[in-house]
């Protein structure tokens, strides 16, 4: 079980989901079941799951949080692999078809 940190208390991340294009969580504090429910994921610690991704290619830049509908598109848009992207992600390989790829967390 990996413990995150929100607002100085160590948690656990009990489920991930997205409203359009933000991200949000739900934790649970495993000492006392304490639940902070739908906290977006700007408010939670950096190493969160939740990601910004940015595709940047002959100087333009284009930021997706991570497994949105947007990102998705883009993706299949351009034809991208997926294992590949996250390459990038990890600090494998820098890019990708042309495109830099690098990751902000929230």
């Amino acid at each position: 079980m990996k413990f995150k940190t929100y607002k100085g208390t160590k948690v656990t991340v009990e489920r991930v989901y997205m409203i359009g294009d933000k991200q949000f969580v739900d934790l649970r504090d495993p000492r006392n079941g304490h639940e902070f429910r739908s906290v977006p994921v700007t408010e939670f610690e950096k190493g969160a799951e939740a990601k910004e991704v940015v595709f940047e290619k002959d100087g333009h830049k284009q930021t997706f949080v991570k497994n949105s509908a947007g990102y998705k598109t883009f993706v299949k848009e351009n034809k991208l692999n997926p294992l590949f992207i996250d390459n990038c992600l990890k600090g494998i390989s820098k890019t990708h078809k042309g495109f830099k790829i690098y990751c902000q967390n929230f």
